[in-house]
């Protein structure tokens, strides 16, 4: 099955942000809560699939891999080397 990802973060909850996959379902896959300041950064890793960084205003970094892209690595799609 294919995937359309989204990770959003929203100003009214400005140290949560959600991730999305709107073909499985309308509702989040996950909400991540790794920040206690505004989150101002967020990209998904392109050499290492299902993996996100994200930065918030509290001067933390954090790369990992959340629980809801644990099972859609395997079907992304490698980046091209």
């Amino acid at each position: 099955m294919s995937t359309i990802m989204l990770v959003s973060q929203h100003y009214n909850r400005a140290s949560v942000y959600r991730i999305w996959d709107f073909k499985a379902s309308p509702d989040p896959l996950e909400t991540v809560k790794h920040h206690s300041e505004f989150v101002y950064g967020l990209d998904f890793n392109n050499h290492v699939a299902g993996q996100i960084a994200d930065c918030g205003w509290d001067s933390l970094v954090h790369v990992f891999s959340p629980r809801s892209l644990m099972s859609f690595s395997s079907a992304l799609v490698p980046p091209v080397k």
